[in-house]
């Protein structure tokens, strides 16, 4: 199973079986996925953005942070070799958004809209309505 890295808050995706557990089967929260090559590892240029952010949404939010090399999970494929930052935020196993780059106001923008509360009926219309009208 994944295993924990710098940060408490992220957690490692190592293999299609990560991918499937903490992606694809988990519902209502968002998942902001660090997409990276091996080779070039993951976005640190944001790290200091994205431990902020995690400490201001505290408990109060649904949001879960991963990071994945794009050259051992299947479904990042299409990532396959780019030495670009991409970030992936996805509910319910639907990809909601995609922001390429290091680009930190229009991820933190992203990951502010599209959060939800835990446990709130409003968070759970929100989670459902973002995922049925996902781009894809």
């Amino acid at each position: 199973m994944a295993a924990s890295v710098a940060h408490k808050f992220v957690e490692r995706v190592d293999s299609n079986e990560d991918w499937h557990v903490l992606v694809e089967k988990t519902t209502g929260s968002l998942i902001v996925v660090d997409a990276h090559a091996s080779w070039t590892g993951p976005c640190y240029a944001l790290d200091r953005v994205l431990t902020s952010l995690f400490y201001e949404m505290g408990q109060e939010y649904d949001v879960k942070f991963l990071q994945a090399p794009s050259d051992r999970v299947a479904a990042l494929a299409d990532l396959k070799g780019t030495s670009r930052p991409t970030f992936l935020l996805f509910r319910n196993g639907v990809e909601v958004e995609r922001v390429e780059g290091a680009i930190a106001p229009k991820l933190l923008h992203a990951i502010r809209r599209l959060a939800v509360k835990k446990g709130s009926a409003a968070g759970r219309l929100k989670a459902d309505v973002t995922s049925a009208l996902s781009y894809s």
